[in-house]
């Protein structure tokens, strides 16, 4: 018998042996034993555990179900790549409502990750006061990066915008919030002129929107 085997029938009777002493019978029947056997592990001398690790390949049968092992290696992925993108989101100054609507993420989480990111000083997660929207001449290309990248999750479309603009993501979300007009032709004003915003479906915040002028966030 291997010594990981016998490593591994150390650990389950260990767990069963400190289950007992702290009352906890179901976590022992969860591991597999019966009502009576829990009276006969209760009894055990060190001299009787060592020898059912010396023969447990004969009551543990220790193997991993590929199938259920791959569905959790694809959930941890998903995981980390919205770690990921959730850390790059906030790099480029996501504010926490946006956040907690796009995500649900709370204050303290959100605290936590700009520490660990080293974003304690500077921008302020709870915003004293609203942050300066795009300028007018930005507006078209936001909307431009917004719809090219319509592919793509949305936060990691807002990054998309954000990378591609310059413009911090707390701005964007804030002119963005201005854009609720469904499925209609308009006319933004930008150097004096009128230019048409193309009619397209707009995916903003999981809905369908359209940009309007801008004037003030609301």
């Amino acid at each position: 018998m291997s010594q990981r085997h016998s490593n591994l029938a150390f650990h389950i009777l260990r767990c069963a042996t400190q289950s007992l002493a702290e009352s906890d019978v179901k976590a022992v029947l969860e591991l597999g034993f019966t009502i009576d056997q829990i009276a006969e592990i209760e009894q055990l001398t060190l001299e009787d555990i060592n020898y059912l690790m010396t023969h447990s390949q004969h009551f543990i049968d220790a193997r991993v179900d590929p199938e259920r092992f791959e569905r959790l290696i694809a959930h941890m992925r998903l995981r980390r790549k919205e770690g990921e993108v959730l850390n790059e989101l906030i790099r480029h100054h996501a504010s926490l409502p946006m956040l907690n609507q796009l995500y649900g993420m709370n204050s303290i989480e959100y605290a936590r990750l700009r520490k660990k990111l080293h974003m304690v000083h500077g921008f302020d997660g709870k915003q004293s006061g609203r942050p300066k929207l795009p300028r007018p001449e930005q507006h078209d290309m936001i909307w431009e990066v917004w719809q090219d990248n319509e592919h793509l999750p949305v936060g990691e479309r807002y990054l998309a915008v954000a990378k591609a603009t310059k413009v911090p993501l707390n701005a964007v979300w804030q002119l963005m919030k201005t854009w609720d007009i469904p499925n209609v032709k308009v006319l933004r004003r930008r150097n004096g002129s009128h230019s048409a915003a193309a009619v397209t479906k707009a995916k903003v915040i999981g809905t369908d929107r359209k940009p309007k002028r801008a004037s003030a966030a609301v």
